[in-house]
C-alpha cells in the first residue's frame, strides 16, 4: 500500500541510518521515492463552490479601496498577513468542530519525497500553525488577487508606481531594475518570469531588514575556511532579533511562505528546481506582490533602511 508505506518508510530508513548502513538507507529511500510517488496519484482534488451576489463583491472592494492608493496598498498588506493567535484560534475551532481531523498526523507530499510531517498542535504547535496558514493562504488567495486587481485597474496603477512604494525608505537603495522587471512580469500575467524575479529580490529584502537592525548578513562558510556567505531567509527568520525587530506575524509570514516545507516554502522549492511551470500561476505570485508591500511597510516603520546589504 503506496500510502502506508509513505508513512513508514522514512522511519526505516532512520534506522538503517543510525545502524551505519548507509546502502540499506538509500535502498529504502529509493522505494519511498517510487511509493510518493504512487500515492500523489492516489489522491483526488476537492471544489467548493461559493456564490457571491455582485452587489456585494463591489461593495467589498470598494470598502478595501477607500482612502487612496497609498491606504489601499497599506490594507493590502497588513490585511492579508497571517498571524499566530488568529491560526492559533482556527486550530483550536477545527479541534472542536472536527476532533479527528485535529489529532491526525498529517504527512505533506512533495513530488517524490515526503517534505514534511504535520503533528497535532499539543505535540507538534509550530508545525500546526505553519499548515493551517498554509491552507488559510490558498483560502485567501481569490481575494487577494481580487482586490489587487480591482486596486491597479481603479488607480491606474503600474510597475513603477509599485516599486516607488516598496522601495520608499531605500530598502533596495537605487539598485531596482529587477524587482521592476518582476513586477512588470506580475503585471503582465507572466507569472513563470515573476516568480525567478520576485523570490530572490524578497530574499533581498529581508536580509535588508537584518542589516538595518545591526545583525550580521553573512555567515562564515560551511566548508571553506575563511570564507563568507550571505545568509538566506531561514536564516534571517531564525534569528530571534528579526522577530523582536519586526514583530513575530512578519516572521511567521515568510516562515509560511518561503521558508518551512510546513508552509508554501516558496523561496527553497525554487532555489532547488523543485517548482515546476504548473505551480507558478496567478495564485502564487500574488502573494509575491503582497510580501513586497509588507518589507516596504516594515522597512519605512523601522526607520531607515540599509545602505551596504541588500547586494550581496
Amino acid at each position: 500500500d503506496a500510502m502506508l508505506a509513505t508513512s513508514t518508510l522514512p522511519e526505516v530508513v532512520a534506522l538503517y541510518r543510525d545502524a551505519g548502513l548507509p546502502l540499506e538507507a538509500r535502498r529504502v529511500q529509493r522505494v519511498l521515492q517510487e511509493k510518493v510517488r504512487e500515492s500523489r496519484a492516489l489522491m483526488g482534488q476537492h471544489e467548493f463552490v461559493q456564490k457571491i451576489p455582485k452587489v456585494e463583491m463591489e461593495a467589498w472592494l470598494a470598502g478595501k479601496s477607500e482612502g487612496g492608493l497609498d491606504q489601499a496598498l497599506l490594507r493590502i498588506a497588513l490585511e492579508f498577513m497571517t498571524r499566530e493567535a488568529e491560526m492559533r484560534q482556527q486550530i483550536a475551532d477545527t479541534a472542536k468542530a472536527a476532533p479527528l481531523f485535529a489529532m491526525i498526523t498529517k504527512t505533506l507530499h512533495a513530488e517524490d519525497h515526503v517534505a514534511g510531517t504535520v503533528g497535532n498542535a499539543a505535540t507538534d504547535e509550530t508545525g500546526a500553525l505553519l499548515f493551517e496558514a498554509s491552507r488559510w493562504m490558498q483560502l485567501s488567495t481569490f481575494w487577494l488577487f481580487r482586490i489587487l486587481d480591482h486596486v491597479i485597474e481603479q488607480f491606474g496603477v503600474d510597475a513603477g508606481d509599485l516599486v516607488s512604494r516598496i522601495n520608499a525608505s531605500g530598502l533596495f537603495e537605487d539598485d531596482t531594475t529587477l524587482l521592476q522587471k518582476g513586477i512588470q512580469a506580475w503585471l503582465d500575467e507572466d507569472h513563470i518570469q515573476a516568480v525567478h524575479l520576485l523570490i530572490p529580490q524578497i530574499e533581498r529584502g529581508v536580509r535588508a531588514l537584518v542589516h538595518a537592525i545591526g545583525q550580521p548578513v553573512t555567515k562564515p562558510h560551511r566548508e571553506v575556511d575563511g570564507v563568507s556567505q550571505a545568509i538566506g531567509i531561514g536564516d534571517a527568520l531564525h534569528d530571534p532579533e528579526f522577530a523582536r525587530a519586526y514583530g513575530p506575524d512578519l516572521r511567521f509570514h515568510l516562515m509560511a511562505l518561503y521558508a518551512d516545507p510546513r508552509g508554501w516554502n516558496l523561496r527553497n522549492r525554487l532555489a532547488h528546481g523543485l517548482l515546476r511551470a504548473h505551480d507558478m500561476d496567478a495564485g502564487q505570485s500574488v502573494w509575491l506582490i503582497q510580501t513586497l508591500l509588507l518589507l516596504g511597510i516594515s522597512a519605512i516603520a523601522k526607520g531607515d533602511a540599509p545602505t551596504s546589504a541588500v547586494g550581496h
